[in-house]
């Protein structure tokens, strides 16, 4: 598959600062934003304190700032042009850290004290072997020991609460359920997207979806093949002349977008999907080849069927959280990010705002 094409029907470029994206495992996002982002914040705070406080948006009263911002996003580089979806994603982020922090609040789970002693012993070694120590890291991150034990205490919550959830039971028909993801098939696809913007309202989101039902109702009719009308409709911004909207073959966690690559699994051979929507346009998708996979021995593999259960699980909170909460986000300030350097040699990318 084209890294170009992945780009595209991925995300256009997401904020990949933690693992996983958008739901990352919250210990690994919680110890980068301690961390390394506090001492990108520290350095900010020596030019403007001020700013670092400002309000880009709240989460039940709960207020993330300028400074989470750039914690989360000072180490990631930015393709001319695309700040805004950069704002937006690492935004949304950050909304879904607050989110399933104060969910596994509710749930009243303990961390004990031994448990958070033996990680903070851990990081101080991991530490240690690259020649730092702990005292001083926190230093220059302008941060407490307290905050990093607090950090490694939602995480072990975190841990408890999976392990609570995840009965066999569970694990079994989560892997039943998700074959595809663990066998490791590939389906080969094509795809025809129909555009709009992150900020689309309702009513050109509205004309995307009669757009695509109409080019999808032109194929089903056989005025066109699918590939003639990729080539005609589709405004895929990476497609080439004649490629017929083909990607290649994707595996189910080829792609970040879940919605695109579980419609492809689902197809059979030349079927074409419904409009799926996606947070790039509409996109009819074709399966015209599929690869089995090697069934995987569940006992054996138990930690990576545990690991995707728990992904999904946060998932699944996140989205239940956010229709009961009250999100105020504020338009992307102006200022920032810093003005893009003028090009020289090759291709210049601006750097994240410090």
């Amino acid at each position: 598959m084209r890294g170009e094409m992945r780009r595209t029907v991925s995300g256009r470029l997401k904020v990949d600062v933690t693992p996983a994206a958008a739901y990352s495992a919250l210990a690994c996002a919680a110890i980068f934003l301690g961390l390394c982002g506090r001492e990108a914040r520290a350095q900010a705070a020596k030019v403007d304190t001020t700013k670092l406080n400002e309000v880009l948006a709240t989460v039940n009263g709960s207020p993330i700032t300028r400074g989470d911002f750039i914690g989360l996003v000072s180490k990631t580089p930015i393709n001319p042009g695309e700040e805004e979806l950069i704002y937006n994603q690492a935004i949304d982020q950050l909304v879904n850290q607050r989110l399933l922090t104060a969910f596994l609040a509710r749930q009243k789970l303990v961390a004990p004290k031994d448990k958070i002693d033996a990680a903070v012993e851990g990081l101080k070694k991991e530490l240690e072997q690259t020649g730092k120590d702990l005292p001083n890291v926190l230093a220059d991150a302008g941060m407490t020991l307290d905050e990093v034990r607090e950090q490694y205490a939602i995480q072990i919550r975190w841990n408890e609460y999976v392990n609570q959830m995840a009965t066999e039971a569970e694990l079994k028909k989560f892997y039943a359920q998700n074959k595809d993801l663990f066998d490791r098939a590939q389906v080969k696809v094509s795809h025809i997207l129909i555009g709009f913007e992150p900020d689309a309202s309702a009513g050109d989101k509205a004309k995307a979806k009669a757009k695509a039902d109409a080019v999808r109702a032109e194929v089903e009719a056989g005025k066109l093949s699918f590939a003639q009308a990729a080539d005609k409709y589709s405004q895929d911004p990476n497609k080439t002349e004649g490629d017929g909207g083909d990607i290649g073959f994707i595996l189910r966690d080829t792609l970040p977008n879940e919605q695109f690559t579980r419609a492809a699994f689902a197809l059979k051979k030349n079927e074409v999907s419904q409009p799926v929507e996606t947070e790039f346009g509409y996109h009819l998708i074709q399966t015209t080849e599929r690869l089995e996979g090697k069934p995987l021995d569940l006992e054996r593999q138990r930690p990576l069927v545990m690991n995707r259960y728990a992904l999904n699980l946060q998932k699944s909170i996140i989205e239940a959280e956010r229709k009961s909460a009250k999100l105020d986000v504020k338009p992307m300030p102006k200022d920032l990010f810093p003005p893009a350097p003028k090009p020289t040699e090759g291709t210049a990318k601006p750097a994240a705002p410090k």
